[in-house]
């Protein structure tokens, strides 16, 4: 009879811990999957509002987005993302382009369709010779090939536009508050709301192509029309900064931490070489 309670006693020992095991992993699991829950709901959110930013002006390919850490605390979420978003220009000409088309505005080549270089400036030269002085129609020359040379190399080409954000929002009940989702954009050296990063609408930017090239004609000095940096190849820049350069998580100067997200490893050392000695102490 010893025996039989004894071993009817490690049967109900093992079965309750079945139990609390059972228990601890069903919580274990649950937590996971409120995290999973909140990545999907805020991964949709940013891609909404990216699509629903860009969707006016461009084709979106894909939106890959990569959660570098997420926190609960306090009923509150906070997550970091890097987002890499694929687009196509809509527009299949420079000329249909809104901030373009402004240009062409103001100097009367409403309808304008591009074909040469040679051809906009005759066409430029005849909507404007009993109004535009000949230095600001060498202007409007210079300043119109510039954007049409710029801009042709992203008409029917896919490009990717990448993004630093950290999004927070308010949790209740296991579950992100859909209206409390707050997301901010890294620019250069500051965040900002997700909006400014935003394409501004067609009626803005055509305004703001006809703003610029009134200041233009206008101006007194050569030095204000952009064609000064003609020789800048933006495509060529993104491709080396894609190729040179990667999301750093980290990074380790002179034996000591730096505070800058750095990856030194992938730097194009050969040709541009870092010398620490050059560094400020």
């Amino acid at each position: 009879m010893r025996g039989l309670k004894m071993t009817k006693g490690i049967l109900l020992t093992l079965l309750v811990l079945s139990l609390l095991t059972t228990a601890f992993t069903s919580m274990t699991y649950a937590e996971t999957d409120y995290t999973n829950a909140y990545k999907d709901v805020i991964e949709q959110n940013v891609k909404n509002v990216l699509t629903n930013g860009f969707g006016q002006f461009y084709t979106i390919n894909s939106i890959q987005v990569k959660f570098n850490d997420l926190k609960v605390a306090d009923s509150k979420v906070e997550a970091n993302l890097f987002v890499t978003m694929n687009t196509t220009l809509k527009a299949k000409r420079v000329e249909d382009l809104p901030y373009v088309k402004g240009m062409l505005k103001e100097v009367n080549l409403n309808n304008f369709k591009y074909e040469s270089n040679a051809k906009m400036n005759s066409a430029l030269f005849e909507a404007n010779k009993n109004s535009l002085k000949e230095d600001q129609l060498s202007k409007a020359s210079k300043e119109l090939e510039f954007r049409f040379n710029d801009l042709s190399q992203y008409i029917n080409k896919a490009d990717d536009n990448n993004f630093f954000l950290t999004v927070t929002a308010n949790v209740k009940d296991n579950q992100i508050v859909q209206d409390s989702i707050n997301i901010m954009a890294e620019n250069i050296d500051t965040m900002v709301p997700i909006q400014n990063l935003l394409p501004k609408s067609s009626e803005e930017m055509e305004a703001e192509g006809v703003h610029d090239m009134q200041q233009l004609l206008n101006s007194q000095k050569q030095e204000y029309s952009p064609a000064l940096y003609a020789s800048y190849d933006r495509i060529a820049a993104r491709d080396y900064a894609n190729r040179w350069s990667i999301n750093a998580t980290s990074c380790y100067d002179h034996g000591t931490s730096c505070g800058i997200l750095q990856a030194r490893n992938t730097w194009n050392n050969s040709a541009y070489p870092y010398y620490p000695e050059l560094c400020h102490k």
